[in-house]
Order: C-alpha cells, then sequence, then structure tokens
C-alpha cells in the first residue's frame, strides 16, 4: 500500500499541473478564487497540506474533510473589495468507515451599478449583479496515513438578467509522509468545461451606425493546482504552532506562493499570519492607495468548549494593496 501510495502521489505531482496548462487565456467566475475562511486566510491561504479538520477545508483541499472525527458546520461573512460582499458556509459529517460527506456554498453580492452605454453615457438605470456555487463534497482515509477528497459544484452567475450555469470538479490529496509531522497536499481545483452566458448582446458597429446581436463568448474556468507542505513546530497542549507553504500554478495567472503560520495557546484561541506572494495587487506609486503591506495577511481566533460541542469565532484581515483590505469573521460548531 505505502509504494501505490507514493505512485499516486508522484502520478498527481507530475500529470496534474499539466493538466492546468492545457487552456489559458481569460478564465470567467473569478469569484471561485476569492479564499474562504478566515483561518486558512489569516495564514494566507498555506493550507492545503495542514489537513485542519473543518468543513471550510474543502475549498481548499477536500481530502482534509476526511479527518473530521465528527460534525462540522461553518458560516462566513466576508467585506469584499469595491463594496462587495460574499457570504459562505459548509458543513461536513463524518459517517466514520463510510466516509465524510458534506456540503459548501458561496454567494457573491456585487450590489446596484448604474447601467451606461453608448447612448446613455453618464447612465440608463441601475441593475445589480451577483455569482453563487453550491457543491457537494466527500471525503476519506485510504490509510492512517493517506486521504483522498473530492468536490462537485454548480456554478451561477447574473448580469442584469443575463446568466450563466456551469460545473466544475475539485480533486486533493492529503499524506502525512511519516517524518515526524510533515505532510504534503495536493488540490486541483475548478475542473470544468467553458461557459458562456446566454442570449446575445448589443454589439456596437465599427462604423457606430448601430448595433448587431452577438452571442456572448465562452470562456474556461480558472482552474488551479495547488501543492502544500505543513509542519508542526510546536505540538503540545499548551503550545501548539504549525507553518505551511503553499506553491500555486493557475490557468489564467504567474505562479503564486502563500506561506504562513498559526500559533495556539492551550488550544483554545489563536493568532496567524501569512503572506502571499507575486499576486496581481500592488501599490506601485499611488500614495492614496488605502495599503498598508501588500499580500499581508493575518487573523485571530477562539475555540470555545459549550455543553458538548465546540464553538468557533474567527477573523481575518487581507491586505490587498490598491484594492484595499478585506475583513472576514466566521463561526462555526463541531461536535
Amino acid at each position: 500500500m505505502k509504494h501505490k501510495t507514493l505512485a499516486l502521489l508522484l502520478v498527481l505531482v507530475l500529470v496534474l499541473p499539466a493538466m492546468a496548462q492545457e487552456k489559458t487565456g481569460i478564465a470567467t467566475a473569478q469569484f471561485l478564487k476569492i479564499g474562504v475562511g478566515p483561518r486558512m486566510l489569516g495564514m494566507g491561504g498555506a493550507v492545503v497540506a495542514t489537513g485542519m479538520p473543518e468543513a471550510a477545508m474543502a475549498f481548499w483541499n477536500p481530502a482534509a474533510t476526511a479527518r473530521i472525527p465528527g460534525f462540522d458546520l461553518f458560516f462566513e461573512d466576508n467585506e469584499w473589495v469595491a463594496e462587495t460582499r460574499m457570504l459562505s458556509g459548509a458543513l461536513a459529517y463524518n459517517l466514520k468507515n463510510v466516509g465524510t460527506f458534506g456540503a459548501t456554498f458561496q454567494y457573491l453580492d456585487y450590489g446596484e451599478m448604474t447601467r451606461t452605454d453608448q447612448d446613455h453615457q453618464d447612465g440608463n438605470g441601475t441593475f445589480t449583479a451577483y455569482d453563487m456555487a453550491a457543491g457537494l463534497t466527500y471525503g476519506r482515509n485510504l490509510t492512517d496515513r493517506f486521504a483522498v477528497g473530492g468536490r462537485a459544484q454548480w456554478i451561477h452567475m447574473d448580469i442584469d438578467g443575463y446568466t450563466a450555469d456551469g460545473w466544475a470538479v475539485d480533486v486533493g490529496t492529503l499524506y502525512n509522509t511519516g517524518f515526524q509531522s510533515l505532510r504534503i497536499g495536493m488540490a486541483l481545483q475548478y475542473f470544468g468545461g467553458d461557459i458562456a452566458f446566454d442570449g446575445t448582446y448589443g454589439e456596437l458597429l465599427r462604423d457606430k451606425s448601430g448595433y448587431t446581436d452577438t452571442e456572448f463568448t465562452a470562456n474556461v474556468l480558472p482552474m488551479t493546482f495547488r501543492l502544500g507542505v505543513a509542519y508542526d513546530l510546536l505540538e503540545g497542549d499548551d503550545h501548539f504552532m504549525t507553518v505551511g507553504l503553499d506553491a500555486i500554478h493557475p490557468n489564467d495567472a504567474e505562479e503564486r506562493v502563500n506561506v504562513g503560520v498559526e500559533y495556539k495557546l492551550y488550544r483554545i484561541a489563536a493568532i496567524r499570519a501569512g503572506y502571499q506572494v507575486n499576486y496581481d495587487f500592488f501599490v506601485g506609486e499611488d500614495e492614496d492607495a488605502d495599503s498598508f503591506a501588500p499580500g499581508l495577511n493575518a487573523g485571530v481566533g477562539f475555540n470555545i468548549p459549550a455543553g458538548g460541542m465546540n464553538i468557533k469565532a474567527d477573523a481575518a484581515y487581507a491586505d490587498m494593496g490598491r484594492l484595499g483590505y478585506s475583513l472576514r469573521f466566521s463561526l462555526g460548531f463541531a461536535f
């Protein structure tokens, strides 16, 4: 079994990055790439190998849900950039020898915006837009060291009544190497077909004499491959510290790196810090940019035992350079 496990890991390392390079160009459904979970974002998103036993890990590496001992419920409110707001949630339940089943959802509200066109440069009423996704997850321990998982989700986008629908699949693995606490995790996210909005739109003719009905172009999903390692520097009940590093290969951007650390005191209170390298946000020379340190993430969390269950409250801050910053809060229950 050990040799088969190592062989499978090698295949994933060699094949999945190649799959992520099959399609290039501008990807749609970018909201899928917004990180979910203050605990995960507090570590800068360097969590694919940590094996956190939480339902929110389904957004990062569904294999980690196999480590959930019982039932876990998670809900997040994210004050995203440009006055947008995203609500996310997940639940998971471990059926012991069968595996861990769960569900996820995301809803991004863009709010109300002014509609403009060639003939109405100053505005012609308002419109709304939103994106959403709902998925089912499964994780299972194949051995005491190796876990696999997957997620299938439906994607829906709506802009002023124009809609687009599609499907995506995530697969992930989590492997405890046996060398002290070193873990390796991998995940392929948002693998699916191209998505196009329904109907047609009026495209302005080159001579500006009128419009012609044009079908919307189909675009690829933002398929992403993550490879990470994690290690526990401290493993006691009084003091516990985990560090993680993720290498990320998206199909619509350059390679990126996340690094992060989490420290727990008596496994009740936690502080986290992380940094994201080579992302699109930056300060540049804009002195008015609402930014402190682009790429910096930080967070705190509390795990409170209460009546046979644990109540989890987390918060995280993410500095996004020219885009400002994001604040997110979550509440969870585990029993």
